[in-house]
Order: C-alpha cells, then sequence, then structure tokens
C-alpha cells in the first residue's frame, strides 16, 4: 500500500491541495487561469524536486515589493503566507508535543520573514538577510527518524538549508535557496562564524539568528563562498572532499532528467482533469478512467490503495460525485507514481523508456513502497512564475545534479573561495588587485579543487 494513515501528521502541516484549490476557484470565479496554472505547476514540481535523493537542491527567485511587504505577482504578501503556515503549525501541535518543534521553526521563519519586510523598506542598513536552517537534532533525537520523515525532513542525508534574500539593484528581492547535507550544529556554526556572527547553542537557534549584512556579492557568489567553506570545514573534520556536504557526485544529468518532462507533462494534465472535475463536483469520463486505473491496479493480490481509501473512490465512481476526500486521494496516487517513476528513470537510465503509461507509473508507485521508499519532501511555495515548462525543469531540477559548467574566466575580482589576490606578474613584476575568475567569482585554482570533489 502507497498512501497510509502515518503520513497525516504531513498533510496536517501542509494543505497539499492548496495550489489545485486556488485553480479550481479561479475557475469557478472565471478569473484569469494563468496565473494559477503557473503557480500549481510551479508548487508541484518543487515538490518532487525536494523528494528526489539529489545531489544538492538550489533555487533563485525574485519577488516584487509594494512598498511595505514582499509579495507574489498577484500582489499576495509573503509575511501573510508565512503567518498562516504557523498558525496551521499551532493548530496541529495542539495536544501533539511531537509537533511543537515545528511550531516553533514556523514562528522563526515567520520572524525572518519580518527582518526581511523591513531590509526591504530601507528600516535597516543592510541589504542581505542570511537564514541558516540546519537539520533539527535536538527534535531527531527526540522523536526518531521515522517521525523526521513523516514532518519532510530527510534524515539519511542530514538536509540543511541556507535562505539568502537581497534586495537587488531594481527594488526587488532575489531570494536564493540551496541544501547542505550532513548538517551538524558544529558545521553550521562555523558558517555563523564566517558570516560574523555569534554561534548559537542549538539548531532552533541557528535558525532564529539570521545574518543581517551589508555586501557588494550578488547571491551566487555568497552561495559559492559559504558552500566552499561548509565544504572545506567537512575535509578538515573527516580528510574527504565534499561539495555541498555530499562526498560523493552523482552520475545523472540534467538531459536524463529532461526526458522525463512528458511524464511531468502528463500529470500537470491529469491535475487539470482533477480541477475540471472539482468545479463541476462531478467526475467526468477522463477523470473516470484514471480513477479505475488505480482502483484496478493490482500486483501479487494486492492494490496499490488501502481498503477504506479504495472504497472512497469506488463511492465517488457510483455516485458521480467528487468531494475533497476523494480529489486527495488521486492526487496523492498520481503524485507518487510521477515521482517514483522519475527516481527510477534516474537510478536506471539504461532501462527507463522515453514515456510511462499510468499502469507503469503506478507500478513504480508500489515497487518504491515495497522497496522502503518514501517521498520525503517539505514542498512549499516556491515559484517560478515567468518561467514556461522546459525553462521551470531546469531551474528547480538544474541544481540538483552536477554539471559541467563551460565559461571563461574573464572577470577580475577577488576570488569568492580563496579570497586571495594573484601572483606577481613575472614580467612587470607588479601584483594585480583581483583575479582573473568565472561567473561565479572563482578563480582557475579554486575551480580545478572544486571540480575534483565531484570526481
Amino acid at each position: 500500500m502507497v498512501i497510509t494513515v502515518e503520513q497525516a501528521e504531513t498533510i496536517n502541516l501542509k494543505d497539499e491541495l492548496a495550489p489545485l484549490r486556488r485553480l479550481k476557484e479561479a475557475k469557478l470565479g472565471g478569473a484569469d487561469l494563468s496565473f494559477e496554472r503557473e503557480r500549481l505547476f510551479n508548487e508541484e514540481l518543487t515538490d518532487i524536486a525536494e523528494a528526489i535523493d539529489s545531489h544538492y537542491l538550489q533555487s533563485t527567485f525574485e519577488y516584487g515589493f509594494d512598498g511595505h511587504h514582499t509579495v507574489l505577482p498577484d500582489g499576495t504578501a509573503l509575511i501573510d503566507m508565512y503567518r498562516r503556515g504557523t498558525e496551521t503549525a499551532k493548530l496541529a501541535a495542539l495536544n501533539r508535543p511531537q509537533l511543537q518543534f515545528e511550531c516553533a521553526r514556523r514562528a522563526y521563519e515567520t520572524q525572518n520573514q519580518k527582518l526581511i519586510d523591513a531590509m526591504m523598506r530601507g528600516e535597516l542598513e543592510v541589504n542581505t538577510v542570511i537564514e541558516l536552517s540546519p537539520y533539527p537534532d535536538e527534535a531527531a533525537e527526540l522523536w526518531g527518524n521515522r517521525h523526521m520523515e513523516n514532518m519532510g525532513y530527510k534524515p539519511n542525508l542530514r538536509r540543511g538549508m541556507v535562505r539568502i534574500a537581497q534586495k537587488n539593484k531594481m527594488g526587488n528581492l532575489s531570494l536564493s535557496t540551496f541544501s547542505l547535507d550532513k548538517s551538524s550544529l558544529e558545521l553550521f556554526q562555523h558558517l555563523q562564524l564566517t558570516l560574523g556572527q555569534k554561534p548559537d547553542t542549538t539548531t532552533s537557534g541557528v535558525l532564529a539568528n539570521p545574518a543581517l549584512i551589508q555586501t557588494e556579492l550578488e547571491p551566487a557568489l555568497l552561495i559559492a563562498q559559504l558552500s566552499g567553506t561548509y565544504d572545506e570545514k567537512l575535509k578538515k573534520d573527516t580528510g574527504r572532499n565534499h561539495w555541498r556536504g555530499r562526498a560523493e557526485a552523482t552520475d545523472n544529468s540534467l538531459d536524463m532528467l529532461k526526458s522525463s518532462q512528458s511524464i511531468v507533462d502528463y500529470y500537470l494534465g491529469q491535475l487539470e482533469v482533477l480541477s475540471d472535475a472539482w468545479a463541476n463536483e462531478t467526475v467526468s469520463r477522463p477523470l473516470s478512467r484514471t480513477i479505475t486505473s488505480i482502483l484496478n491496479y493490482e500486483s501479487q493480490g494486492q492494490g496499490l490503495l488501502p481498503p477504506e481509501l479504495a472504497n472512497e473512490l469506488n463511492s465517488t465512481l457510483a455516485s458521480g460525485r467528487l468531494n475533497e476526500n476523494s480529489v486527495s486521494i488521486v492526487k496523492r496516487a498520481l503524485e507518487l507514481s510521477v515521482w517514483a517513476t522519475i527516481v527510477n528513470r534516474l537510478e536506471h537510465p539504461e532501462q527507463a523508456p522515453l514515456t510511462a503509461s499510468l499502469n507503469q507509473m503506478l507500478g513504480h508507485a508500489y515497487q518504491a513502497e515495497a522497496q522502503g521508499q518514501r517521498m520525503v519532501g517539505c514542498g512549499g511555495a516556491t515559484s517560478l512564475f515567468s518561467a514556461g515548462r522546459a525553462g521551470a525543469l531546469e531551474q528547480v531540477f538544474g541544481g540538483l545534479f552536477k554539471i559541467e559548467a563551460r565559461y571563461s574566466f574573464n572577470r577580475r575580482m577577488h576570488c569568492v573561495v580563496c579570497q586571495q589576490p594573484p601572483r606577481r606578474d613575472p614580467k612587470t613584476k607588479r601584483t594585480e588587485a583581483q583575479k582573473w575568475c568565472g561567473p561565479c567569482g572563482i578563480c582557475r585554482g579554486c575551480d580545478k579543487q572544486l571540480k575534483k570533489k565531484t570526481k
């Protein structure tokens, strides 16, 4: 069985139907659907990206500013989204002590967004807020790895995150997020020292105290500097090279992932069918075929769904009426199937066809569960509002896989990794103030070292 009662805690803290519900309401209200379709696509794609056991995750997006708050293109303030998340966590944590740590983390993230808005309004003499979010060791020790998986964390990777919010020259907010594996309090304390902060004594304390800095370095250069510092500390502690906390590089390429676009497009098309049917509260013919496929899938005499969920869908087909419970079951089954299919293709590229039927994808979901694989990811509302599907695939998934960069070392600047000036020119006997660096602000010597880490 793929969908289990055990996953309910995750659902309590995140309304996984929110983007689909917004699209349904837009259709009922006769509103422009392009924005909500794009948001639905972005959120669903991000959820799948975060659930893949990838080399690392990185994304950079730009948000507007309305004079008071950082906003989405539809005018929604980010701070309102964070506040709703905090309130949802508070309600979920009532009489459930195992969820209280997440409630505190949501509150810290909301407070950090308030600081970002204050920076955007010019109330702080800085242009950058850096939020360090280490893996919550204290909660993991108290409640165990299984619970952490249910909450969307990755105990097998010990994945921490860094968020860099910078006010750019256009007056908008550039928000970059990247992952660092093998997270520990000591490693993130080392990053705090690098940023000129006093180290905190708990992982929650680290999250609650973002670094406020004024810098000329763009987010890409700050990412290179912080991840390089993190990896050097790991190398010193372990004697092994690392790349963003991983000692090994993945062999999967972006091209292989892009070839999964047909599968992602199929999923998004199914979500469109689901939202149409939900808006009409009736089971359309295309949705009826999808539900029938989910119900009829069987392996070794066992179906995909637990009996209670299968009964819910059977009742839906019999009545022809669609309710929220049925929508949630269908969406979850489709999402798990797409995720499991992409994971299978990345793990076995030589065996993977370019396309897959729904029945084949359901089979991958079933096998993933049988092998103990679980779709674990925090999801969230990361957006790629200006990107089409192909562009979004590259932006969201591009950072997941090691891709050889091809560029020229044609920028004079201090290297963001080693911070060392160039050698004395043997001809002129003069020492230049800056080095020739690539577009990420990394000199040739450091570039070679970084490439060694991924081999």
